[in-house]
């Protein structure tokens, strides 16, 4: 009799445990987007958004980077179509608001764009694409699409996405500076007298070596003008300038810094600095940071701001 209740209360057990998990609530994993609207890699010649929303006009096939707004607002219901903002602008409010989730977003038309995943029959994909293949509040995208309408006084531009790219990593909001720091000292003046801690400007260009970017890391080696690329040198036909290989080692360490985008514990960021904003090997760059360490001539910089120096 004993054993008979026993195996009574077993299945008693059994039946509750089942019955908890069928109504359980399924949490599935955020899906990805479709492949034909998943781009591999940061798309060449991105330029920020408010730039392109100044120019951009209907039919327009245009490439732009930018940020997911940081709103309740920021994801249709029901379709896939999402708020793009400028990263610059979105930055801003971010600051203000200490990095919390706004009701709705406050940015000006020209500051934020609705980018629209479509069909083969331009109709935007009917669900929503919030938490697919990365696609959260405050996160760094690049998009490029054709312009479906352009931006006005009262309303943002709308982008029908033929490619997505998130980093896996994104870079912080408000990294690119569209003026020039000034004055902005060539590397090897800059570094001089400085220690760990220090804030520091300084400018340059990337290369040193014949991979001057850590793969998959935000981290590059800027080389000032106080020594010649190869390019520099009459003659010189050689296939990467920017090694400075006829250049001894312990100059191109006197006359360089690396330079490192890094996270809250001050590990360089998962993430390639190549690629956005068009930079790339040779590239001149202005850097704004603080000084990480310092090793007799060897300096790494915490960058904080980025600036582009156009040819």
């Amino acid at each position: 009799m004993n054993r008979n209740r026993s195996v009574v209360r077993g299945l008693r057990i059994g039946l509750l445990a089942i019955a908890a998990i069928g109504l359980a609530p399924f949490h599935a994993a955020a899906q990805d987007l479709p492949e034909s609207h998943r781009l591999r890699a940061i798309p060449p010649g991105a330029i920020e958004l408010s730039a392109a929303a100044k120019t951009a006009r209907a039919g327009d096939t245009i490439t732009v980077r930018g940020r997911v707004a940081n709103a309740d607002d920021a994801f249709a219901a029901g379709r896939a179509e999402f708020v793009l903002v400028d990263d610059a602008a979105a930055a801003g409010v971010m600051r203000q608001t200490g990095g919390q989730t706004v009701a709705a977003c406050p940015l000006k038309p020209e500051n934020r764009a609705a980018v629209q995943l479509v069909d083969s029959a331009g109709k935007p994909l009917s669900y929503s694409v919030k938490g697919r293949s990365g696609l959260v509040p405050a996160a760094e995208v690049f998009v490029t699409g054709k312009v479906v309408s352009a931006a006005t006084d009262d309303a943002p531009m709308t982008i029908a996405a033929g490619g997505v790219f998130v980093p896996r990593v994104g870079l912080p909001a408000g990294m690119l500076l569209d003026t020039a720091p000034d004055p902005a000292p060539d590397v090897v003046d800059a570094k001089k007298g400085l220690q760990k801690g220090d804030k520091i400007v300084l400018k340059g260009r990337v290369g040193g070596s014949k991979e001057p970017f850590v793969k998959e890391r935000a981290v590059l080696t800027l080389v000032g003008r106080g020594i010649k690329a190869c390019d520099d040198i009459p003659g010189d036909n050689c296939p990467a300038p920017w090694d400075y290989c006829c250049i001894p080692r312990e100059d191109i360490t006197l006359h360089s810094a690396t330079v490192q985008i890094v996270d809250a514990r001050g590990a360089p960021l998962r993430t390639d600095i190549k690629g956005r904003w068009g930079i790339r090997e040779h590239s001149e760059l202005i850097v704004v940071g603080t000084v990480a360490d310092v090793r007799g001539d060897a300096m790494v910089v915490n960058a904080t701001g980025l600036h582009v120096v156009k040819p």
